[in-house]
């Protein structure tokens, strides 16, 4: 596993409150309380808006060392220099990506299915992002992912996989045993009442 990969132990999904003063402030209060990557996912934004967002979000990541993934967006991403993109089956192809963002970049891959998670990692995908396992809000119109077949992804390929998908923590162990190398995670962490309070206990489990 490169080494700024052992961060996806815990990966927040995270996207702006654009009725908020400080659309960044609750992703900034997860990462100082432990999260180990941000992946900025905007889906309504405008591409201005979204790299202005990115940008803001990049020099804050900066300061503590946190690597930036940005969420589809190639463009993005290399305007911003981010760490790394990531990308579904019907997204620009990894194999492309990987051109233009080079080598060193972290370029991660949706999959929910064992034929998707291997074109990822034959592509040369970085990470597998697996789900959604559980009913999420980000993505209500996904039918959950089995566990067996989420076991299955992490069984076949050797690249890391992240569980995705209405993660909380008490599914954190079953999720490890099951081979999972990290928890990406959104709604448990930016929508709880105490950010701080979510993120201990995500890493509390992790850390067992």
């Amino acid at each position: 596993m490169r080494p700024e990969l052992k961060a996806i132990r815990l990966y927040l999904i995270a996207s702006s409150d654009p009725f908020s003063a400080d659309p960044l402030g609750r992703v900034m209060e997860a990462v100082e309380n432990g999260v180990g990557m941000v992946q900025l996912r905007e889906k309504s934004l405008s591409s201005r808006r979204y790299y202005q967002l990115a940008l803001e979000l990049k020099r804050k990541l900066s300061v503590k060392n946190i690597p930036l993934i940005i969420n589809d967006r190639v463009d993005i991403a290399l305007a911003v220099d981010a760490h790394g993109v990531h990308l579904g089956p019907g997204d620009l192809p990894v194999r492309i990506a990987r051109t233009l963002l080079g080598p060193e970049k972290i370029i991660g891959f949706s999959a929910s299915n064992l034929k998707d998670a291997l074109t990822g990692f034959r592509e040369g995908a970085d990470y597998i992002g697996a789900g959604a396992l559980f009913p999420t809000e980000t993505k209500k119109d996904v039918l959950p992912l089995s566990l067996d077949v989420f076991e299955e992804i992490a069984r076949s390929t050797p690249l890391p996989v992240v569980a995705i998908g209405g993660i909380t923590p008490g599914k954190a162990s079953l999720l490890f045993s099951r081979g999972a190398a990290g928890l990406a995670v959104s709604s448990a962490i930016l929508k709880a009442r105490s950010v701080p309070a979510a993120v201990k206990l995500f890493l509390e489990q992790i850390e067992d």
